[in-house]
């Protein structure tokens, strides 16, 4: 018995389940199968009374193969590409990790949540909206509550050929900074050159942006008590301010950054006269102070970035599948796009 073709057509709705979960499932009676015609070519007197007969029946053979095409493909399909895409997570990062502070005295923990935030489809590709929140046990009340977001739209839809595409916003690192901020891993106590001793607490959290030439910028204010008694009888208050500059690439799900330069810095004393001297001691001290806070912090809050990947499920280990790889984006290079970090690669087993 041969079969001229069978041609499947069939739709599948695509979108976010509530529960940021990404589901999929064929549309109701939108799959439609086309048969093709049914020879036979059985040998013998019986065979050619078979061969007469399924002419006969052509049409019948054919309804019935269509319906049985029919339901399994609406059963199978829905099962295992439901299952493919409802296995989409924001990987990369761990639900919870910890960051170790400043100061070097503890770690703060921090809970990493992310879903599915939005679905949109076209004949060009599918682009998925991921949201993302960091949190940490609140060792401050200290404002702001809301993570600062820089204007403008959030959501960024990568062009190119590419088969994936992944965009990073500024936020995702600056939701980061703020956990950890909150959890007073930006407060403490460190020993500097010369003798100095320095406390420290940030009353406001890092903000981060990214530059024209896509660098990042960070903007720092620090609040210092200096104990130096080379200098100072008694220790001094010190308000200082930097915004500093970092080089960033990419390497193994990972943005490393290097302070470079610092755009501008400002301190400001209890003490009412400082020499010339004394003020470039103190700057040196204060800068190198901030500058190790930055890079450290820029490198520390996100050990990996949070990647969507595809958990392959177990029924399709049948089809030689590896059951419970990561079907994600592979050999990525980065780029800089306004307020995103955009990865470009291919897309296989991570």
């Amino acid at each position: 018995m041969t079969i001229g073709f069978i041609e499947v057509d069939t739709t599948f709705d695509l979108g976010p389940d509530g529960a940021g979960k990404l589901h999929a499932g064929s549309r109701s009676g939108s799959t439609v199968v086309t048969v093709g015609d049914i020879n036979t070519n059985f040998p013998g007197v019986d065979g050619f009374i078979i061969n007469l007969a399924a002419d006969v029946a052509n049409n019948s053979l054919k309804d019935t193969l269509r319906d049985a095409v029919q339901d399994a493909v609406t059963a199978n399909f829905n099962s295992t590409l439901g299952a493919i895409v409802s296995n989409l997570n924001v990987l990369g990062l761990a639900a919870s990790f910890t960051v170790p502070r400043f100061d070097g005295t503890a770690a703060t923990p921090i809970t990493f949540d992310a879903g599915v935030s939005s679905v949109d489809a076209s004949a060009a590709r599918l682009l998925v909206g991921a949201s993302s929140r960091f949190t940490a046990p609140a060792a401050h009340t200290r404002q702001p509550n809301r993570v600062p977001v820089p204007p403008g739209a959030v959501l960024l839809d990568p062009d190119g050929t590419q088969p994936v595409a992944v965009a990073e916003h500024i936020a995702v690192l600056q939701q980061a900074l703020q956990a950890h901020w909150r959890g007073g891993g930006l407060d403490g106590a460190v020993a500097m050159e010369r003798g100095a001793n320095v406390t420290f607490v940030t009353p406001l959290p890092p903000i981060v942006f990214v530059k024209n030439d896509g660098s990042v910028g960070i903007d720092l204010r620090v609040d210092i008590t200096l104990s130096m008694p080379t200098l100072f009888a008694v220790p001094i208050h010190v308000l200082a301010t930097m915004r500093a500059t970092a080089s960033v690439t990419y390497a193994n799900d990972d943005l490393v950054f290097r302070v470079t330069s610092w755009d501008e810095f400002s301190f400001v004393s209890d003490v009412i006269a400082i020499s010339s001297s004394v003020a470039r001691t103190l700057e040196d001290i204060f800068v190198t102070l901030m500058a190790q806070m930055a890079e450290r912090s820029l490198n520390d809050v996100l050990p990996r970035l949070p990647i969507p990947t595809f958990t392959i499920p177990d029924a399709l280990g049948a089809y030689g599948l590896p059951a419970g790889a990561k079907l994600g984006l592979i050999g990525a290079t980065m780029t800089t796009s306004g307020r995103h970090a955009v990865l470009r690669g291919g897309f296989g087993v991570r």
